[in-house]
């Protein structure tokens, strides 16, 4: 639940935060209580991950009614992005029981994951969207001049006369 309670924190509701959390704090105690006291350890693990489970579907609900969002936040490509991950996880499945030893899954790991990274690449991702993710790159590694330029007015001016230094600003 750390998505939607960033969203709802950079939305200044921290109060709905709160009385979520207030709301699930009297059942959580008593089912913690009673199932700890039943079950033991396998109880008190049962209870904090339906804790878990309610505190996500609690704030997804409410950011996604406050924020106005989709039920579902796929791309114009739907079937795409759901049938990658299906066959990504049946691979796995696949390969987890026809590999032995580590090393073996280990590299047939490494080769699953870059196979699923060019699908992705090639099939779910836009065109817009690889090239966002081509200029972020290129941004990070410093190479790309066409990214977005990050900074303030003054910087952006130093920068395009010449007069800013990477970690210098000279005034």
């Amino acid at each position: 639940a750390w998505v939607p309670s960033s969203q709802l924190l950079a939305s200044g509701r921290t109060r709905t935060i709160a009385w979520i959390r207030v709301a699930e704090l009297g059942p959580y105690l008593v089912a913690a209580w009673i199932l700890t006291e039943r079950f033991g350890v396998i109880g008190a693990a049962f209870v904090w991950s339906a804790g878990c489970a309610v505190d996500s579907v609690l704030l997804f609900g409410v950011t996604r009614r406050l924020a106005s969002l989709p039920w579902l936040p796929l791309t114009d490509r739907r079937l795409r992005s759901l049938a990658g991950p299906a066959a990504l996880g049946g691979a796995a499945m696949v390969l987890a029981h026809v590999a032995s030893g580590l090393t073996a899954r280990l590299a047939w790991a490494g080769s699953l994951a870059l196979a699923y990274g060019a699908a992705v690449w090639c099939l779910v991702l836009t065109s817009q969207e690889r090239r966002g993710i081509t200029a972020l790159v290129g941004s990070a590694l410093g190479g790309n001049r066409s990214a977005p330029r990050v900074g303030t007015p003054r910087v952006l001016r130093q920068r395009k006369h010449g007069r800013h230094r990477r970690g210098q600003l000279r005034r």
